[in-house]
């Protein structure tokens, strides 16, 4: 059975978002250090939490990395008094906070086989899914203020919350480029017109692209979003925030549509004039266990044979 540790720290400190694209959600991510309950007990009696781990459960980082993102083994309100004392940590934990009061959607539609009739609701439902995820984006996005928590980041001295702000601030930028990016593309295709869609372009393949066309704006997003989850990438190696991040920057964030087109069947041959019609089959026998129709039968008599007089 799989193992649930709960958190290594007070709470979760993770977003709840999820990644687009073929690969893991790394829904369940074994830093390598014991939940935070039970590792903070032994540290106040003096004694040692071990970990056992079954090889399917085993955690790939190297604990001797991991020590210096051991969290504060304090009580729960010194944590969160610490919390509301940093900048970079309460609007890292505000952003995880917004991001779990609803579950967002994953991967929008990226492959359509329209037809002129077909194409704009097709597009039209493709679009409601970032719709739904790009208010909660937005709202965690508002948690950060980038020119203070710089600042701030530069002041802090734990290696595990700098880690942090740099995943969620960068991953948050990233899918909203993403929601934004997929939004244009789709407006872009509605706009191709039902003749264009039967007679030029009925195959559609929404792709991951470097360029990015929603404005300069949604550009200016996109070089944020790289810079932080590569920093997250290169100050902290070997590391499940390294790893995260990696998997975010594995696609770009913007999208091209790849289009083709493949010609409809062509409609059966229409009979030529004066020519038999098709006879029909007759149609086949009823099935062994049909109900049989019942028909009135008249029995047999036996025939009198005349006996002698005695």
């Amino acid at each position: 059975m799989p193992i649930d540790r709960g958190p290594d720290s007070v709470r979760d400190e993770r977003l709840n978002l999820p990644y687009w694209f073929d690969g893991s959600q790394y829904e369940s991510l074994h830093a390598g250090l014991g939940p935070f309950a039970l590792t903070r007990l032994v540290n106040e009696t003096g004694g040692a939490y071990f970990i056992m781990d079954h090889a399917a459960d085993r955690s790939p980082f190297a604990i001797d990395v991991m020590h210096r993102y051991v969290p504060e083994y304090d009580p729960p309100a010194a944590y969160v008094r610490e919390a509301l004392a940093s900048p970079v940590r309460r609007a890292v934990l505000a952003a995880v906070d917004i991001t779990k009061q609803r579950k967002l959607k994953g991967t929008p539609r990226l492959t359509f086989a329209p037809t002129g009739k077909t194409f704009f609701n097709e597009l039209r439902e493709a679009q409601e899914t970032v719709a739904y995820n790009a208010p909660t984006i937005q709202q965690a996005l508002a948690a950060f203020d980038a020119r203070k928590l710089e600042e701030a980041y530069a002041k802090e001295p734990s290696p595990r919350w700098r880690a942090w702000y740099d995943l969620t601030y960068g991953r948050l930028l990233a899918m909203y480029v993403r929601c934004n990016e997929y939004n244009w593309a789709c407006a872009v295709m509605k706009g191709k017109g039902a003749d264009f869609v039967d007679q030029k372009s009925n195959r559609w393949q929404f792709r991951p692209d470097p360029a990015t066309h929603f404005g300069s704006q949604s550009e200016k997003m996109s070089k944020e979003a790289t810079r932080l989850l590569s920093r997250c990438v290169n100050e902290n190696p070997g590391t499940p925030w390294a790893l995260l991040a990696q998997r975010e920057l594995a696609q770009p964030l913007g999208f091209k549509v790849v289009e083709a087109y493949v010609a409809p069947p062509p409609p059966p041959p229409k009979p030529k004039p004066g020519a038999a019609k098709p006879v029909k089959p007759p149609p086949p026998p009823p099935p062994s266990n049909a109900r049989r129709r019942e028909e009135v039968r008249k029995l047999p008599r036996p025939v009198e044979v005349p006996l002698p007089k005695l």
